[in-house]
């Protein structure tokens, strides 16, 4: 299940919250394309060097991520609107992604932050 926030938000008390629950954040800047915005999930994640740049290999990477982790995890998908608005079909490919790892992993949390 993902999260959404927008508005004015604090993204330092979002971290300290998702902490608080336990939960090992992560923070993630989103793209303004489908290639950048899973560069950035491989930067960002440190995904190994095979990371293969494409929906399949973000959805393995993120489930290999969660099950590794030993603990919660919590992704904060950080400025979406800026995705969602130059190439709003691969916010969709990649939000899919996102929610149906969520899903399938107990212990994996994400947050999408409607900001520019």
């Amino acid at each position: 299940m993902i999260s959404d926030v927008g508005g004015a938000v604090d993204i330092v008390a979002l971290i300290r919250e998702a902490r608080s629950r336990g939960r090992d954040v992560r923070l993630v800047p989103a793209g303004s394309s489908k290639a950048e915005s899973l560069a950035q999930f491989a930067s960002s994640l440190a995904f190994p060097h095979w990371f293969g740049g494409n929906l399949d290999a973000l959805a393995d990477s993120l489930t290999t991520m969660s099950r590794e982790a030993g603990r919660p995890v919590e992704v904060i998908w950080d400025g979406v609107r800026t995705l969602e608005n130059d190439d709003h079909g691969a916010y969709l490919a990649i939000r899919a992604v996102l929610e149906d790892v969520s899903a399938a992993e107990e212990a994996l949390y994400i947050t999408a932050v409607h900001r520019l």
